[in-house]
């Protein structure tokens, strides 16, 4: 199995790698810091069998997402699996290079990006699967049309990554619809995890009962599932909280919106490639 995963540097991306590297999966993993990175595969697969390939991307600016597609093109004979699983939590609101909104842009428009973008390597394989970490908090998420970028009426870092969990959902649902035959895509709340995600914002937001959390590895094991178990694997354009099959939430599965949220996060794409370098 040939895999490729977001967010593999920290909390349940680490314990993600972990996991396919025990399944006997060659892993590509692409990340920013790329010393971090090695220092993670160093650790968890020091004398493996697989192969762990660490490529520079920078979900932050849709050139890094294009570049790490044409390697994949070049140099993958096959890739199955795609788990987009990096997010970040901005409590201020900050941009991309590309002067998208930091927390719709990382977490949503370049993960559609990678996937559409991998979407031919995917289909080499004879059963691929992309799985796309989203959150619980996609229920209480809303796509705010006239104004995706929150650019007005004050930023609000909660709203934003609502948004973005919800957007996450939409898309798994709708590539489920276009990705082809042989090619699955599915959504998954991992659970309430022990994570630096929130690390942005003030302790007293952060705390949460600790009854309510578990560990990374744990909330690891849904995506995992999703990624390397037979029964799934003609499973597609479904949301599951952890191990549960679920119902996402109306707003998500509203197929006219969900195709609306494509229709502008390509047009959002095109702007970007089609803008001047700098």
């Amino acid at each position: 199995m040939k895999a490729l995963l977001t967010g593999a540097t920290g909390g349940i991306g680490i314990e993600i790698l972990r996991g396919l590297v025990a399944a006997g999966a060659d892993v590509v993993i692409g990340c920013r810091d790329l010393e971090r990175a090695a220092a993670v595969v160093a650790r968890l697969a020091p004398a493996q069998r697989v192969r762990v390939v660490v490529r520079p991307l920078e979900l932050a600016a849709i050139a890094s997402v294009r570049e790490l597609v044409r390697w994949a093109e070049g140099e993958l004979p096959q890739l199955d699996v795609l788990i987009n699983n990096a997010a970040v939590w901005s409590r201020q609101r900050r941009v991309t290079a590309d002067g998208l909104e930091l927390t719709f842009g990382v977490n949503h428009v370049a993960h559609h990006a990678l996937a559409v973008g991998l979407l031919p390597v995917l289909r080499r394989s004879r059963a691929a699967r992309v799985i796309t970490v989203a959150s619980g908090l996609h229920v209480r998420g809303r796509l705010a049309w006239d104004d995706l970028m929150q650019t007005t009426g004050g930023f609000n870092g909660v709203r934003a990554y609502e948004q973005s969990k919800l957007a996450n959902v939409m898309f798994a649902l709708a590539l489920a619809r276009r990705a082809g035959k042989g090619v699955t895509s599915n959504a998954v709340h991992p659970g309430l995890v022990r994570t630096n995600l929130t690390k942005d914002y003030p302790e007293m937001f952060r705390q949460t009962p600790a009854r309510s959390l578990v560990p990374a590895a744990v909330a690891a094991r849904a995506t995992l599932r999703l990624a390397t178990d037979p029964a799934l694997g003609g499973v597609t354009g479904r949301y599951f909280d952890r191990d549960r099959e679920q119902a996402p939430s109306k707003a998500a599965h509203s197929v006219a919106d969900q195709d609306r949220l494509w229709q502008v996060t390509e047009e959002l794409l095109r702007g970007v490639d089609s803008a001047p370098p700098g």
